[in-house]
């Protein structure tokens, strides 16, 4: 079990300059499922770090959570360059909003997207 000082290890390694520990701690966050309001905004702030890899496994962890507070973050990424970030979003959107057919960005998706992980994703839209 984990302790209070663990948590603030490894929420101060989601803030670490090194990204080894930041891929760490994201993953420590993920398999523990310890969240919070904090840990949760600092977990969405490696999405703006520009490694695709650690940028990846943050919206693979963030459609796996099912929570709408996250619903801004999915639209975004929906214009990501990765493919993989563009899927995992249109992924978390289709759990949390009953309404997703109506979201500009995923009819656009449904006309214009190419990679076929992301066609795969949209494929109930269809």
């Amino acid at each position: 079990m984990f302790t209070k000082v663990d948590v603030d290890k490894y929420k101060h390694w989601l803030l670490a300059g090194n990204l080894e520990q930041r891929e760490v701690a994201l993953h420590v966050f993920w398999h523990t499922r310890i969240r919070d309001a904090e840990i949760d905004d600092m977990i969405v702030n490696l999405l703006d770090i520009n490694c695709v890899c650690l940028r990846r496994d943050t919206m693979r962890m963030l459609s796996k959570f099912n929570d709408v507070k996250f619903k801004n973050v999915f639209l975004q990424a929906l214009d990501d360059s990765d493919w993989a970030i563009r899927g995992r979003a249109i992924l978390g959107l289709k759990k949390i909003d009953p309404n997703f057919r109506n979201i500009p960005q995923i009819a656009r998706l449904i006309q214009t997207e190419k990679h076929p992980f992301c066609r795969r994703c949209l494929e109930d839209f269809n």
